[in-house]
This record gives C-alpha cells, structure tokens and sequence, in this order.
C-alpha cells in the first residue's frame, strides 16, 4: 500500500555533502539539528534523518535546503522531485483502479531507487579516483614502461621530461573520468575532446595501455564489482575515442 513505501524526496550523495559542509561553515557558527529544527519549526529528528539520507516530505527538505542557502539542484536530485510530484499526483487525483495507481506508484518509486543506487555507486567510485589518482598515474606509468609498447617508444633511457608528462597526462585523463562518473555521463568526455581538452602529447597506444593497466591491474581487482563496472564503462569509452 502507499503508506508503506518511503515517502518524500532525499539528497543525493553530493547533496548531503554539501549539507554536511554548509552546516559546518554556516555564518552564525556550526549549527546542531536543534538548532535547524528550532528555526523552521521541524522536529530535530526529522532534520537529522534527512541529514543521515532520508526522505523528507518535500516542504521540509526545500525549507531546510533553502535555510542553509543552498541551491535545491544541487542537493536533490531533478528525478526524486520530479517522481515525488508524479506519485503526489497519481494519489490525489480519482482513480477508478486503485490497484493500478498503486502499481504504477510502486514502478516510480523502484526506477528512482535505482538511479539513486546508481548514483551512489559512482560517488564511490569518485571518491576511490580522488584518493589514489597520483598512485594510479604514476604504477600505469612504470608498468607502460616495461612492457613491450613502452620500450619501443622511450628506449631503455626515457628522458624525465617525458615521464613527467606522461604522468600527467594519465592524471588528467583519470580527472575526466572522474568528472564524467560525477555527471553521469559520456557527455563529458565527447565535450572535451571537442574542446581538444583531452590531452594527447604523446603516442596513443601509450594512453591505451596506460589506461587499460589500471582498468585490468587495478580497478577490477581491488573495486567491488559494481563499482568496477561503474569506473570501467568511462574507461573503456575514453580509450574507444581516444
């Protein structure tokens, strides 16, 4: 039944870090869930639940967003408000088949569950790139210049200028790749390489096994396997355009 399934809209993984950070640096101090609570008239659990990543009724969150001079777009997905307002309308309006609103309620709500797991998985994923790009530069480096494509293009005596921009260059694509998981989209490597914002200083095939080292070596064993998948579909869409 409708009173079952979790009601309202919640922040996307970024979004709650923004509350988090926004509440943090807020002009009057570091506020408290009571405090936000207090001034907005909502019960502090409530407030603390939609800051632990739980849905709100779309009033509240808007007010709580707002409060902390945050942009709503950025906090809350365009998909949960977007459902939230087409399950609000399918319950209020007449229905000759009950059962069938509810069933189309239900649908809703599992197509927005899984974009948000989707959405959590790349955040993951983000934060994993974050934290070791330097490292995973610098091994797909080493490990291009022993390999066989490697000694053919460098010799057994590379000059530190071209390691460095190789390294470099690695760094800037696992950058891409990390703004593409944020977006969600190819749309951000097709863009840059449009914009000639893909760095190409050297051979291809250096990127290429630069890229599938830490596709192979790296990411698919050391990653669960949906977060694994989540960062290799970018990689292996960059390494096709490249």
């Amino acid at each position: 039944m409708a009173e079952t399934r979790k009601r309202g809209i919640g922040a996307s993984a970024k979004g709650l870090e923004l509350l988090q950070e926004a509440r943090a640096n807020f002009e009057s101090g570091r506020l408290t869930y009571e405090k936000i609570a207090a001034a907005l008239n909502i019960d502090d659990k409530t407030v603390a639940r939609f800051f632990r990543g739980g849905r709100l009724d779309k009033h509240f969150a808007i007010a709580i967003i707002r409060f902390l001079n945050l942009s709503i777009e950025d906090v809350i997905p365009s998909e949960e408000i977007l459902v939230d307002e087409s399950i609000r309308k399918i319950e209020s309006e007449p229905n000759e088949n009950p059962e069938r609103a509810q069933e189309l309620i239900e649908k809703l709500q599992v197509a927005l569950d899984e974009l948000k797991r989707k959405e959590e998985i790349n955040h993951q994923a983000m934060d994993w790139l974050k934290a070791n790009r330097k490292v995973l530069a610098q091994e797909a480096v080493e490990s291009t210049l022993n390999s066989i494509i490697g000694q053919e293009y460098f010799g057994d005596q590379p000059e530190n200028s071209d390691l460095e921009q190789f390294t470099e260059d690695i760094r800037k694509y696992l950058q891409l790749i990390y703004y593409s998981l944020d977006e969600g989209s190819w749309a951000v490597i097709d863009g840059a390489i449009q914009e000639s914002l893909v760095p190409m200083n050297l051979e291809v095939k250096l990127y290429t096994e630069a890229l599938t080292f830490i596709r192979d070596q790296k990411v698919a064993k050391t990653l669960s396997a949906e977060i694994a998948q989540s960062i290799t579909l970018f990689i292996n869409y960059l390494i096709m355009k490249l």
